[in-house]
């Protein structure tokens, strides 16, 4: 299932899983740059953090998704966040 048909059945892209992790999290650290941008399309937080602190920038530099890491920053992430 594409993440489009997903989100159409889905009231809450705010939704977690285990650890606290979001949609965009998940999109982050698999680099998936569409999905990614479809959700700050839908408004999901960029900024939701993790159980360990990380945010989706974190996530995506950490994995090396540079692309996915400069549309997280055209959508107002903090690079100047920590994580544990």
């Amino acid at each position: 299932m594409s993440l489009t048909s997903f989100l159409a059945h889905v009231a809450d892209i705010t939704s977690q899983i285990h650890d606290r992790w979001t949609p965009l999290h998940i999109a982050s650290r698999d680099g998936i740059e569409d999905d990614a941008r479809l959700l700050l399309e839908r408004g999901i937080d960029v900024a939701a953090q993790i159980n360990d602190g990380s945010t989706p920038i974190h996530i995506a530099a950490q994995s090396g998704f540079k692309e996915v890491a400069c549309l997280l920053l055209e959508h107002g992430a903090d690079v100047t966040g920590s994580n544990r």
